[in-house]
């Protein structure tokens, strides 16, 4: 070699000089040392094996990277020991290159050596290690190869399967137990070695409760050519590929795990079990799609709802027979609704089921799908013994609209149950037959205050002359609420029951003076304008105020005018009955209201319910000083105020009842009118068509 500068490795190679190459090794430069080491790879001189193991124990790192690399790729046995002995070098890459040097020259001696460098601090090592194994192929390594599959970093475990891909069919049963513990890898380790083993398991997977799990077993049956052919697992294959069609075409053979899937982790599974078992159209899938209405996802349960639809009438005996477990029964009875008039006759006959929930349920569902033919058999329930069972009954024959139900509701006015004779009343209200007047009437004298209140509102329905004295005499009732309804009772029969409402006025519970009030504003008869004037001079309860204001605008009586009007100017903080004394003045539409109406818009800062009635009433009132007031309302710095404003001008300049002065004054503002009203006004249209 020159005294001076780097080496000529060329020529030393030519020279097949293995001391000066090994030499060459140890320089400062790392591409000399780089072309050395190839030289003497290329050369494969075992003449150079006893340099090169010396120069492993040289200083620097590099060096020896280099030297190791050299003695894997020459070969010599001699070598294995010190390769074995560098796997514990301190530095990273001299061991990485120990390990691929072992792998080459596949001495058995370095099988544990390398089986222990699996545990190596650093990844690449770890890799190297795995992947010289493999080269081995030596079945000991298994176990140390299947734990590198979970090693926690990716090079590691593919290398780790790869290792055991290259052992082969010996590895196959440690590569089925990391199979069963979930590994991806030795999944597809399986599928290249193609290994008939491998086929059970993989057909159990198909069962798994996550549906990844088992489209990776169907595809990995497909890639090895096991694709199942024939028995259960050939629906359990097309399952986990999630090809439904499929499933559909096989048909009854399907059903079971199908409803099996109905339990499926995945709502998408569920769904689409649901809906194939539909086309299926297997009677022994209707219980199973009855629990899936009950699933927890929205988009199952619709599916498992549009399945059973799918059957059509043929299984409403089977729903019916569905009642009976409990679990079942609330979808049962919403599908039974689903079939209407179809479901009626095996309704009828799960009428005489020993169980009365089932009775109650089958009940509830005739109420609404019955028809004519159920009418006789929910007579016949009247005489139950189950409280609950009658209670459905009375309230099903209210709604099915036929007269034979009239004299067994009549009968049921009798029932020992006071709920049961309420709702007996309310159905013969709801039937509108006049022959029930009289029982009940009669009724007004129950111990039950509900009852005597149902009785009243079937009254009311019924509007029967003859009820007028007893509805009267229940404004004396010892209970507020049966007051109440009287006195809503009352206006159906207009003049005639004014004085009473009038005396209700000074009933004790607000409620019923709130509910004659209203009545009377019903009536509308002018008798009882003093009567609630002073009720609102009498500073009663705020919603009391409210009925008598609306009444006294309802009747639009002028004396009603000051009394609104001293009623609208109160400071009260609640404006909520300000409000309506001011939705009252507009509707009674009198001038003198004007002035008061704009002094209260001018207070106002927010968009309140009394602010809205006041923009409203002097809309309604109109005139040129409520035109004023509303236009002055635009320049107002509060939006809602604004638009409600915008919105009366609006109105009233397409009311045919607003004269041409004041249709011209608002004209005149339409561009401030158009900026503020609403949109759903349409106003541009409006203005542009005049």
């Amino acid at each position: 070699m020159p005294l001076f500068g780097p080496p000529d490795i060329d020529k030393l190679k030519a020279e097949q000089d293995v001391n000066g190459l090994v030499k060459a090794l140890r320089h400062k430069d790392g591409s000399t040392r780089l072309k050395a080491r190839l030289a003497l790879d290329e050369i494969g001189d075992a003449r150079a094996v006893e340099p090169l193991i010396a120069v492993l124990q040289a200083r620097n790192k590099d060096t020896r990277q280099e030297a190791a690399k050299a003695l894997g790729n020459i070969g010599d046995a001699r070598a294995v020991e010190p390769l074995i002995a560098a796997l514990q070098d301190q530095d990273d890459w001299v061991r990485k290159a120990a390990a691929e040097a072992l792998g080459k020259r596949g001495d058995a001696r370095a099988i544990d050596p390398l089986i222990a460098a699996l545990q190596d601090t650093e990844f690449s090592v770890r890799e190297e290690a795995a992947r010289a194994l493999g080269n081995f192929g030596d079945a000991r390594a298994i176990p140390a190869l299947s734990a590198a599959c979970q090693d926690k970093h990716g090079k590691v475990r593919s290398a780790a399967s790869r290792a055991l891909e290259n052992i082969g069919p010996d590895a196959v049963e440690s590569l089925i137990a990391m199979l069963q513990d979930g590994d991806d890898a030795a999944l597809r380790v399986l599928v290249s070695i193609g290994d008939q083993r491998a086929v059970p398991p993989l057909l159990a997977m198909l069962q798994d409760d996550e549906a990844e799990v088992r489209k990776k077993a169907a595809k990995a049956l497909e890639d090895m050519g096991k694709r199942p052919k024939s028995g259960k697992h050939v629906v359990l294959y097309w399952i986990a590929q999630r090809d439904w069609e499929r499933c559909a075409k096989i048909g009854s053979a399907a059903v079971k795990p199908l409803t099996a899937m109905l339990q499926d982790k995945s709502e998408w599974v569920r769904q689409d079990a649901a809906r194939t078992l539909g086309t299926i159209g297997d009677m022994r899938a209707v219980e199973p799609l009855l629990f899936a209405c009950r699933d927890q996802d929205r988009g199952a349960r619709r599916a498992a709802e549009e399945a059973l639809d799918a059957f059509g009438s043929k299984i409403t005996k089977r729903l019916t027979l569905a009642l009976k477990d409990e679990n079942l029964r609330g979808p049962a009875a919403e599908m039974l609704e689903r079939f209407g008039a179809d479901a009626a006759k095996p309704l009828i006959a799960v009428l005489q089921d020993k169980d009365a929930d089932v009775r109650r349920t089958a009940i509830r569902i005739l109420r609404t799908v019955g028809g004519e033919h159920a009418i006789e058999p929910l007579i016949a329930m009247l005489q139950d013994n189950d409280r609950d069972v009658r209670l459905n009954a009375v309230g099903a024959l209210g709604r099915g609209g036929d007269a034979r139900a009239i004299e067994p509701l009549i009968a049921a006015l009798q029932d020992t149950d006071a709920l049961v004779r309420a709702v007996a009343a309310e159905s013969l209200g709801t039937l509108g037959d006049t022959q029930a007047v009289e029982p009940l009437i009669a009724l007004l004298q129950d111990d039950d205050q509900r009852v005597r209140k149902a009785v009243i509102n079937a009254l009311d329905t019924l509007g029967e002359s003859r009820a007028i004295e007893p509805l009267i005499d229940a404004l004396q009732d010892k209970d507020g609420d049966v007051r109440k309804a009287a006195a809503g009772a009352l206006d159906t029969f207009g003049e005639a029951a004014v004085e009473p409402l009038i005396a209700a006025l000074q009933d004790e519970d607000k409620n019923v003076r709130k509910a004659a009030a209203r009545r009377l504003g019903a009536i509308g008869d002018t008798r009882a304008v003093e009567p609630l004037i002073a009720l609102i001079r009498n500073n009663d309860h705020r919603e009391v105020r409210w009925s008598t204001a609306t009444a006294l605008g309802r009747i639009g009586d002028a004396r009603a005018i000051e009394p609104l009007i001293a009623m609208l100017q109160e400071k009260d903080e609640d404006v909520w009955y300000r409000g309506a004394a001011a939705s009252a003045l507009g509707t009674i539409g009198d001038a003198r209201a004007v002035e008061p109406l704009i002094a209260v818009l001018q207070d106002c800062t927010i968009m309140t319910d009394l602010c809205g009635s006041t923009i409203k009433a002097l809309g309604s009132i109109g005139g040129a000083a409520a035109v004023e007031a509303l236009i002055d309302a635009l320049r107002r710095p509060f939006r809602h105020i604004q638009t409600a404003a915008a919105d009366t001008l609006g109105d009233l300049y397409q009311s045919p009842d607003t004269p041409d002065t004041l249709k011209q004054l608002i004209w005149e503002k339409r561009q401030s009118i158009l900026i503020h009203s609403s949109p759903m006004k349409k106003l541009g249209y409006v203005f542009r068509s005049r």
